[in-house]
């Protein structure tokens, strides 16, 4: 069982360097050619598939990775853990956002933050408040938007993510956008 865990982390370890390299049809092809290994824990695969719709959106394929997104959410729900419950709403809500469908996202946001905050992962959460905030922002729900930006803010700011930080600043910006 050791040996499998070990394996699931170099894969997602791959895939990550090459979606990170902008090498993303060979993260694809590394990503499914992992999920294909029996015996990986709900974890690992979930890493997988959501590097693989990371990289399916960057290539403008929404559709796999809408399906990549709903294959996460099986998996987090049959695992009954928070943080996988969480992870998967993120990405649904990412995914929503990105097929246009903000509306659907402002849903899905809070949910991932409830999973999030049962879970006790601080990192989940502010995705989450940062998929929200840009959900709302394209609702142009901008008061809610500004809030759930800050909050994220806040908190990648506690973990130390500049990152995470910088892209919860982009959502409030374009939320005072809107505003003009």
């Amino acid at each position: 069982v050791c040996a499998r865990r070990l394996e699931g982390l170099e894969a997602r370890d791959r895939v990550g360097e090459a979606a990170s390299a902008g090498r993303h049809e060979h993260a694809i092809e590394l990503a499914t050619a992992a999920l294909r290994q029996r015996g990986l824990a709900a974890a690992a695969k979930l890493d997988l598939l959501d590097l693989r719709a990371e990289s399916s959106i960057a290539l403008g394929d929404v559709k796999r990775a809408a399906a990549d997104a709903g294959e996460m959410l099986e998996l987090a729900r049959a695992a009954r853990k928070p943080a996988l419950l969480a992870q998967a709403l993120n990405r649904r809500a990412f995914v929503e956002i990105r097929k246009g469908e903000s509306r659907l996202a402002v849903v899905t946001g809070p949910d991932a933050i409830t999973a999030a905050r049962k879970a006790g992962r601080a990192d989940l959460e502010a995705l989450g408040l940062y998929r929200l905030a840009e959900a709302q922002m394209r609702q142009r729900t901008n008061e809610a938007a500004a809030k759930s930006a800050m909050h994220a803010v806040r908190l990648y700011r506690k973990l130390g993510e500049p990152v995470g930080e910088g892209r919860a600043w982009w959502a409030l910006s374009a939320t005072r956008s809107n505003q003009g």
